[in-house]
């Protein structure tokens, strides 16, 4: 009875292992297909990943080769701006060397002596020529014009020359306490003006 029931045992043992046997074998046979499936998904999107990082590439090196032409566009702006800057600087040295300018310094009225001496600066770029000093009242109308020596002369560029308007010597005294206006002349069709108050 006993070996019957072993019999038994082993039997139904051997049919259990056999079919679990099958059933694994059936089991891994179905995931196999749904294994490759998925490989498959995953190479298209590899290869999908792939043709856009080579697609971003182009796109960059297309860019880079902007950026190198506009480089380059920007350096050849650059080198004419500074040309053209160079050349500005030149006209401007030439316009300041041709400029003809004075300016009266230090104006001393002397009423006893009838005189008015001046420090005259040439702040052009080329030498003048004072050809007369003139002096009214302000309110008058009259000009009374010195061409003697020591109201004229040539002022190198940068120089500064005294000056003196006599009034002694044209007939005209000076005033205490009275405005006046100078005006000196140079060369040819300058003229520039000042104007003071005698003490």
């Amino acid at each position: 009875m006993e070996t019957k029931i072993f019999a038994v045992i082993l039997i139904m043992l051997i049919v259990g292992l056999v079919g679990g046997y099958f059933v694994g074998y059936i089991t891994q046979q179905d995931q196999v297909p749904s294994n490759d499936g998925d490989l498959e998904s995953k190479n298209q999107q590899i290869a999908s990943l792939q043709t856009e990082v080579q697609d971003l590439e182009e796109q960059i090196e297309s860019k880079n080769i902007q950026i190198t032409n506009l480089e380059t566009e920007i350096q050849t702006l650059q080198e004419q701006a500074d040309a053209a800057s160079s050349q500005i600087t030149d006209l401007e040295a030439e316009v300041n060397s041709m400029r003809v300018s004075v300016e009266l310094e230090e104006v001393v009225w002397d009423t006893a002596a009838d005189t008015v001496n001046f420090m005259v600066r040439n702040t052009g770029g080329v030498k003048v020529i004072i050809g007369a000093i003139n002096l009214k009242e302000t309110s008058g109308e009259s000009w009374y014009t010195d061409t003697s020596t020591a109201a004229t002369g040539t002022i190198n560029a940068g120089e500064t020359k005294s000056l003196m308007w006599n009034g002694a010597g044209i007939g005209f005294d000076l005033l205490p306490a009275t405005s006046y206006s100078i005006q000196i002349d140079y060369s040819s069709n300058y003229a520039t003006q000042h104007s003071g108050t005698t003490p």
